[in-house]
This record gives structure tokens, sequence and C-alpha cells, in this order.
């Protein structure tokens, strides 16, 4: 039988160049045929090709028995190598992404999420994969899913100000609303609770860039309660809303995830009107992950358990 040598090269060299190692190792055709889960005939079918197209003689075959030839011996020394790294290579492959400690990881997010939550996350991640390369870049949280969406960034930390189809979101910390004020002001006379909407709106607000989440809950909260929203500074952030709050420019409602870390400002929870929020980790929906992104993503995922 004449062998196609194109068509042989194809997909069946290697297959019979297994099914001929197989046979070494195993002492037998039948033996061989059960190890790689196929028939007797065809494993013999594939080592008869295979010396057809070397144009060799790799078996002696005495009756039940067979012996394997000089030739058959220096074609299994040369073989059992590259057999054994072909079969061995999903399992290499997978190691290697499980191992793969260099690379970059973009992630993007409000000032909020970039300055209070990812430090403590990041210095986790140093820790343990210190060659991946992290860039940061602070947006505002309305530009998210467009940095999310033509990949510009591998993940983004922080809250979504509506719900998005081509966006995973998943929700890791809950923070409450409070209303920042100087340790001075008049309004530190309320305790949590009793302050109302029509005490705050006597003096001016601060809020974060128009259209973000917190200016859509202020005015939207004081318009359910008939009441004129007192906005008298709009910037860039909730995190330069506290300086300017400290600066004495007004009072601002924000989360707690803007730490009060200074001694000049305080907080009063305004849980009895505005709902917690959530923030956690955004990706696009259906986004091939590096193994930077997979272990960024799990270490992340892991912090909200």
């Amino acid at each position: 039988m004449k062998v196609d040598k194109t068509t042989f090269y194809k997909g069946q060299f290697f297959k019979a160049i297994r099914a001929f190692c197989s046979v070494v190792e195993n002492g037998s055709f039948s033996s061989a045929a059960l190890d790689l889960e196929t028939s007797q005939p065809a494993l013999s079918l594939q080592v008869q090709t295979l010396e057809q197209h070397l144009n060799t003689i790799l078996f002696e075959r005495k009756g039940p028995k067979i012996q394997i030839t000089p030739d058959g011996k220096q074609l299994y020394e040369m073989a059992k190598p590259i057999v054994a790294s072909v079969q061995s290579l999903p399992e290499q492959f997978l190691n290697s992404r499980e191992e793969l400690s260099h690379g970059d990881l973009k992630i993007v997010g409000g000032e909020t999420a970039l300055l209070n939550l990812l430090p403590d996350i990041l210095k986790t991640f140093c820790q343990q994969y210190p060659a991946i390369r992290i860039i940061t870049q602070s947006t505002i949280v309305k530009d998210i899913p467009n940095l999310l969406m033509s990949d510009e960034a591998d993940f983004a930390i922080g809250s979504l100000s509506t719900e998005n189809d081509d966006l995973l979101f998943y929700p890791i910390f809950e923070f409450s609303p409070i209303l920042i004020i100087p340790v001075n002001h008049p309004l530190t006379k309320f305790t949590e609770g009793e302050i109302t909407l029509r005490e705050i709106a006597q003096y001016g607000l601060i809020v974060p860039p128009e259209h973000s989440y917190t200016w859509w809950a202020v005015r939207f909260i004081f318009q359910q309660h008939q009441l004129e929203c007192p906005i008298r500074l709009t910037v860039s952030s909730s995190e330069a809303a506290k300086r300017y709050v400290k600066a004495g420019l007004g009072i601002a409602i924000v989360t707690e995830a803007c730490q009060l870390d200074d001694p000049e400002i305080t907080g009063i929870s305004m849980e009895h009107y505005f709902p917690k929020r959530h923030y956690g980790l955004i990706q696009r929906r259906g986004k091939f992950l590096s193994p930077q992104a997979l272990k960024f993503k799990k270490l992340v995922l892991n912090v909200g358990k």
C-alpha cells in the first residue's frame, strides 16, 4: 500500500509514533491498545503505516511475541522525548500560566477608590508578584465603562452609577453615606439620625462632578423631600470635597470610603436618607484575562470573603 506522505504528515504521523512508543513500552500490541484506548487492529495499522513511511521494519513478529529491531530501537530513542514532551504540553502550558509573574496590569477608578481602597490590595499583590508592573489611572465614574469597553484598562475599582449589561461588577466593600463638616460647624450639635435635610439645606453643599453618582443621589433625595438642593461648589471628586470642607467653603455628603483622617473635619451618618453604596471590582464581560489579571482578580475577590 502506498502511503500519501502529505496526508500522513497532516495528522497521522504523531499518532503513529505515539502508537509505536506505546508498543515498545508495553511489550505488546494488545497492552498498548488498552493504554491508548484504541483497538488492536487500528494500532497495528498505525505501526505498519509508520514502517512503510520510513521504509523499515520496526518489530520482528514471532507469533504472539514481538521483538524490536535495531532500527526500532534507534527510532524509539529519538521519538521517546518528543512524545513525552508533546503529551505533557497541556500541563506545562497551564503551569506556565500559573507561574507567570511578569507583565503589566492597568487599573482605573475614581480618586476615592484609588486612594482609600486600592493601596492595601496592591501592597499584598506587589508582595506576591513584585515583577508585575501596576499602572493606575484616576477617572470619573461615568468614564469607567468606556475605558473598560475599549480595553484601555483591565479592571476598575469603584462603583457603577447605573447597571450595565456589558460589565461585570463584583461588590466587595459596602459604605454608609455621611455628612462631612468642620469640627466647629453648627451642625455638629446633631447626632446620627437627628439631622434633617432641611437643616442641611441652610448651608452650601460641595458635590463631586455633575452626573456622578453622588451628584445625582444628593439632588434626587433633596427633590424627593421637596427641598432646593443647595449646591455651592462642584469639585473634581469626593476626595477634593474633603479639602474644601476643611477650608470652610461648605459641607459635603460622601460615603465612608472617603476616610476621615483629618482632625479638623468630622462625619455624621446619613443612612436615614441615603442608601449604602457598594464598591468593588469591575471588568468587561467576556474579556480575556491575562495570567496577571487572573491573579489580581483572585486576590481582590478573596478580600471580600
